[in-house]
């Protein structure tokens, strides 16, 4: 099994203590092949990724396993969706299309 990834200063809600010794392992071994499957077609799982219930909710319900490569993909979109979100309305992309193309 893959060494546990250290926590990283960007992170904005903490693991728990036990991530690295039990959640993690437990995550990995019940979802042994990718979860996300957005750019693969189910390759081993190496990196836990938190669901649509949340950074903060470490319940297993809210776990999967899934590949580097899938999860990198998500949280960069997380990432550009929250970078979006900070942005004033005026610099923000518009929703549909260019007014003089309509």
């Amino acid at each position: 099994m893959p060494p546990a990834r250290k926590h990283t200063p960007w992170r904005t809600v903490p693991l728990p203590p036990d991530w690295a010794s039990e959640v993690r392992p437990r995550i990995l071994a019940r979802d042994p092949r990718c979860r996300l499957r957005t750019h693969c077609w189910g390759a081993r799982s190496v990196e836990v990724d938190h669901g649509d219930l949340g950074p903060d909710d470490h319940s297993d319900a809210n776990l999967r396993g899934v590949c580097a490569r899938c999860h990198a993909h998500r949280t960069g979109q997380q990432g550009a969706s929250a970078a979006n979100e900070r942005r004033p309305k005026r610099l923000r992309p518009r929703d549909g299309r260019h007014p003089g193309i309509q």
